[in-house]
């Protein structure tokens, strides 16, 4: 496996105490935790698989568990989020998650993401996006084809957030 690139979102970082002073650390960036009392730094796990495969070159999830003591689950979740590939190269790769083909990073194959891409713009198409009522008389009516047709793409994303 080699290194990748990625963001860390440290809302998701476990709670790491100083091994010298016990208190809380904070997450200095994706490869390292400091402590604000004493300065003392220690490892991610990302950093730690990190270090280990910049020392070591390509090795298996497995080499990768055993000499980092990172638990292969999350080697896994490292790869699934793009944070690390597998070369080109290697005896086995990750499956896509929705047809099953072999892929080196990732949730999802390129056809895959795409068909599920369109999946989602049609499920927000335009005649299945209800309008907001503005007031409730509690009584159903035809639907007046004028007035949905004045809803936009544009103001429906907006407001969806799409």
């Amino acid at each position: 496996m080699m290194g990748g690139t990625g963001n860390n979102n440290s809302r998701f970082s476990m709670l790491v105490k100083c091994p010298k002073c016990n208190a809380e650390c904070h997450e200095e960036d994706s490869q390292t935790y400091e402590c604000p009392k004493c300065g003392h730094q220690e490892p991610t796990d990302y950093g730690k698989v990190r270090t280990f495969l910049d020392e070591n070159g390509n090795a298996t999830a497995m080499e990768i568990a055993r000499a980092t003591g990172v638990p292969i689950g999350k080697i896994h979740s490292f790869l699934r989020n793009g944070r690390l590939e597998i070369p080109e190269d290697s005896d086995t790769y990750i499956e896509c998650k929705r047809c099953g083909t072999d892929i080196r990073y990732g949730k999802y194959c390129p056809e895959c993401a795409n068909i599920l891409k369109k999946e989602l713009q049609d499920a927000f198409d335009l005649g299945t996006v209800g309008a907001v009522p503005k007031h409730n008389t509690g009584k159903m009516q035809f639907l007046n084809r004028d007035t949905r047709n004045q809803y936009t793409y544009d103001n429906i994303s907006s407001y969806y957030k799409l």
